[in-house]
């Protein structure tokens, strides 16, 4: 009938919009919506017009993240209002309300303080480190590096905020010889469109892991070529298969992977491979790190054993 229906799950309505078509170009006029409600849990997600010419409206909420698909300037001020809201939802009445980013500030620029500590309710005690490793690196899971990134500024700050933990990598990158110009990130899980690095920096840190008390955890934790994780159907019946770790980066039209190989005649050979703002399929690209890592793994280098 011209007409388009919409769910407007962020504005809690369903829309109904006129189309109009002139020198080939469609133009649409918002008419009044068909619901339209104050009620945050009404989230028409989808709208499809049945055999039976009824219309038929998907509703769904998630009270923790509220369907809100955009980033949230403070997460953690949305997680506290979320989790406010669902303990009401049991029955149950949190007093004063979460403190916010904002109430807890002092001055313009000054750090925000620490919420006053009350009763603790639950402590939760996490596995050791080279349990937690693996869990992190071969799925790349999100959450965990950026819990393990705030954590690192708790444990020598006294801070879980973000600025805290950024000065800890900091510090742990320039005593690994990686300077500001190689390296800028915003959060622990690499997903801020804010997070840079170079190759350089890369195969240093890995270099600095190598030589440490901790290579073989480290190698051990990341995804191994063909096996699992995040790279358990890549480089398979290849020399790299099983013998390849790397940990994979991936963004929109944005794929890396960076790590370690053992060369035919026994070196370990160290890569990082940045791709970004392609135009190709992601599979190719991919297709070509493979091929990149498998042929290291295949290369007789013919000099001292070692790295």
């Amino acid at each position: 009938q011209g007409r388009v229906i919409l769910g407007g799950f962020y504005a809690n309505r369903l829309e109904q919009h006129e189309l109009h078509l002139k020198d080939g170009v469609y133009s649409s006029t918002q008419l009044p919506s068909i619901i339209e409600t104050k009620n945050h849990v009404f989230r028409p997600v989808e709208v499809r017009s049945g055999p039976d010419g009824a219309l038929y409206v998907a509703d769904w909420y998630n009270p923790i993240i509220g369907h809100y698909s955009a980033s949230y300037r403070h997460p953690n001020d949305a997680y506290r209002a979320a989790l406010a809201e669902r303990l009401l939802t049991r029955g149950i009445r949190v007093a004063g309300g979460a403190p916010t980013v904002a109430a807890r500030a002092g001055r313009r620029g000054a750090r925000a303080a620490m919420p006053p500590r009350e009763d603790t309710l639950v402590t939760l005690e996490s596995a050791p480190l080279r349990e937690v490793l693996p869990r992190l690196l071969k799925p790349s899971q999100n959450q965990l590096a950026e819990i393990f990134f705030r954590t690192s500024g708790l444990v020598t700050s006294g801070s879980g905020e973000a600025d805290s933990a950024r000065a800890v990598g900091a510090r742990t990158l320039a005593a690994m010889g990686v300077t500001g110009e190689q390296v800028a990130y915003r959060d622990g899980s690499g997903m801020s469109r804010h997070d840079y690095v170079s190759p350089r920096a890369l195969v240093r840190v890995l270099d600095t892991m190598h030589r440490s008390a901790w290579a073989d955890l480290y190698r051990q934790s990341m995804p191994q070529a063909g096996v699992d994780g995040t790279i358990a159907n890549r480089m398979k019946n290849t020399p790299a298969a099983g013998n390849a770790s790397a940990k994979t980066g991936t963004l929109d039209k944005t794929r890396s992977l960076s790590g370690y190989v053992n060369s035919a005649d026994g070196h370990v050979v160290i890569f990082a491979l940045l791709c970004n703002s392609f135009t190709v399929p992601n599979r190719e690209v991919e297709r070509v790190q493979d091929l990149l890592v498998s042929t290291l793994a295949g290369m007789q280098l013919g000099v001292a054993r070692g790295r």
